[in-house]
């Protein structure tokens, strides 16, 4: 019994030959995106029957992006920073800054009074005066995201009208 030969034109050359211009092109500068584009003009049919879900895709991978912190963006801050630069609190002892501290939570002055109370040694209390503090921030960040929110939700339902126009 003989085996069978290998169709090296069917099994590899082909193949070959059709990635092989893909290749090229993905080493000129902005290649890739070149190749993406030549391809989805040589798949016309399959793309416009996926294109919700490609669209989809493409707004999932950049959300991350959107939502993306500019704080958290640059150098990053010192582990352990020194006591005069973490210090808010201009006093000279712990006892005055301990009742400065006490005196800016009574006014509702949440984030100096943790300052205060860090520079008295009084963790707990600063942790307290901090989360406090947070409050009211939290409310207005959350009416932003719920802007932008809907700021999305319009721009979606924009581009899948515009696909579906298109298609």
């Amino acid at each position: 019994m003989r085996p069978a030969l290998f169709n090296w034109t069917s099994r590899i050359a082909t193949p070959l030959r059709l990635i092989g211009s893909y290749g090229a092109l993905a080493l000129l500068p902005g290649g890739t995106l070149i190749a993406l584009i030549v391809w989805g003009i040589r798949h016309r049919s399959w793309l416009s029957a996926h294109a919700s879900t490609l669209v989809a895709f493409a707004l999932l991978a950049a959300s991350p992006l959107a939502l993306a912190d500019a704080a958290h963006i640059g150098p990053a801050a010192p582990a352990a920073p020194s006591p005069t630069a973490r210090s808010g609190c201009q006093v000279s002892d712990k006892s005055q800054a301990r009742s400065l501290a006490d005196e800016l939570y009574q006014q509702h002055a949440y984030e100096r009074a943790s300052e205060c109370y860090r520079a008295a040694g009084e963790y707990n209390l600063a942790h307290l005066a901090s989360l406090n503090a947070v409050g009211p921030e939290s409310a207005s960040t959350a009416n932003a995201l719920r802007q932008n929110r809907d700021a999305a939700k319009t721009q979606v339902h924009r581009l899948q009208q515009a696909v579906r126009r298109s298609l």
